[in-house]
């Protein structure tokens, strides 16, 4: 079964690189008479990683070294008004004690893009994950946010089972003018775990948009989007509708204000208590202001409410806001937010949430060779879905060094702590993990100019 899982992993793996190699021969095929470039940068990295819990269990946890050797490469083509990116990391983790869980992992992405004139831009891009690690930053990212209706909340994820999410999408611009232009795409997320407790899942997302300002002062930006999610039993398949309209009001080049109204319809397949329909009403408005080159603050604040057909509303104000400061030497980030979002498409499916966020991160060049990054994060989440409830605290803090000790040889030393506290006893646990991570690579890439 391991077997068969792996090359699964590795055929769809090739899906990514065959998407590059067509867009390789669209692009050399259509654009060759204007010449192009063509660079390869190869690259090995080893890694050595210690985890004090590496199934994320509160009652007898288990530590171990994990080994990880992982050539790479990054190739590029561009022509005039076209370009590909793909980008492929295959690494193989060894774990001094627990070798069972010895596995390959598989980070590849693509990027593509054509202008067909100066209005009009196509981008493709596809990214895909293999790996065996429950924190690898994809599956439970307490830093990515969406609208209240669609958004994602952090999910637990424990064991090394591995498990494999590939994200693909298809954009195309067209600039109406200096400050408007309309989009349209297609998005594919797809997530496949090896652990047969966990539901398979994916969904299709169709979107457009338009930004039209008529003055200098005023903008309308009204967008509808149509999600299709997809379980394996599925218990908890939907199709979701949403669509919102922006009112935007520019003071000076440095500060803009709007209004604005989002509606989502939520239809479920079945019907099943755990799966309610719903109809969730969204009115918010918020401030952008760049204070100064380095800079920028933006708040938001609204009012949520979830009509469900079966059970009582939910509900309430939310507020988010962030402010980053970005010179020369340091960046500096701040984010911190209360509102509603909704866990699913991903390893658990917790329904709404009630949640409380704060971040802070920042980086600093000590000299040209040396950085220096750190983060600290704290997250409440309040289950109004699940039928048992519960809350669970998020805590986690890494601290990070980059130093290049060769024009060819880089050391990545790293530090990490994540800590769920939860009402359910099972979900809780605490980790500490540290890693060192060589990284060898050309200076300059192979090249071809033509």
């Amino acid at each position: 079964m391991e077997y068969l899982n792996t090359r699964r992993a590795e055929k769809r793996a090739m899906v990514v690189v065959g998407l590059a190699v067509c867009w390789l021969v669209l692009v050399l095929g259509g654009t060759a008479a204007l010449g192009y470039q063509v660079t390869f940068e190869p690259r090995v990295s080893v890694s050595e990683e210690y985890s004090d819990n590496i199934y994320l269990t509160q009652e007898d946890p288990h530590a171990d070294f994990i080994t990880t050797v992982t050539p790479g490469f990054t190739a590029q083509l561009l022509t005039r008004r076209s370009g590909v990116e793909l980008s492929y990391d295959p690494g193989y983790a060894m774990y001094a004690d627990h070798s069972e869980n010895d596995t390959w992992r598989h980070d590849a992405s693509l990027r593509a893009w054509m202008e067909f004139s100066r209005e009009t831009r196509l981008e493709i891009s596809d990214r895909f994950l293999r790996t065996e690690d429950p924190l690898s930053g994809e599956d439970i990212d307490i830093l990515r946010q969406q609208q209240a209706a669609l958004g994602q909340a952090p999910t637990v994820r424990v064991g090394r089972q591995p498990y494999t999410t590939n994200e693909a999408s298809v954009s195309l611009q067209h600039r109406l003018g200096r400050d408007s232009s309309v989009d349209l795409g297609y998005a594919y997320r797809l997530l496949d775990n090896d652990d047969p407790l966990i539901l398979d899942n994916q969904s299709h997302n169709a979107f457009a948009g338009l930004a039209y300002w008529p003055s200098i002062r005023w903008g309308i930006e009204p967008r509808v989007e149509y999600l299709r999610g997809i379980y394996e039993d599925e218990v908890g398949s939907f199709d979701n509708w949403m669509g919102g309209l922006a009112l935007v009001y520019r003071f000076s080049r440095h500060l803009e204000a709007f209004v604005q109204y989002m509606h989502t319809y939520r239809d479920y397949d079945l019907d099943v208590p755990e799966a309610d329909d719903f109809q969730a009403y969204d009115p918010s408005m918020g401030v952008r202001y760049q204070l100064s080159e380095a800079i920028r603050m933006s708040g938001t604040a609204g009012y949520f409410l979830q009509d469900n057909r079966h059970r009582s509303s939910e509900g309430g104000y939310y507020f988010e806001a962030d402010g980053t400061y970005d010179m020369e030497r340091m960046r500096f980030g701040l984010e911190a937010g209360h509102g509603y979002d909704r866990a699913e498409l991903e390893a658990e499916n917790l329904g709404l949430t009630r949640y409380t966020r704060f971040l802070v991160r920042g980086e600093y060049d000590v000299t040209r060779y040396l950085n220096v990054d750190a983060s600290a994060f704290y997250r409440k989440s309040e289950y109004l879905d699940r039928p048992e409830g519960g809350v669970d605290d998020f805590y986690g803090a890494a601290l990070g060094l980059d130093y290049q000790v060769l024009e060819w040889m880089f050391i990545r030393l790293e530090y990490g702590y994540n800590r769920v506290d939860s009402t359910i006893e099972r979900n809780e646990y605490r980790e500490n993990r540290g890693m060192i991570m060589v990284t060898l690579t050309p200076t300059q890439p192979w090249r071809i100019v033509r």
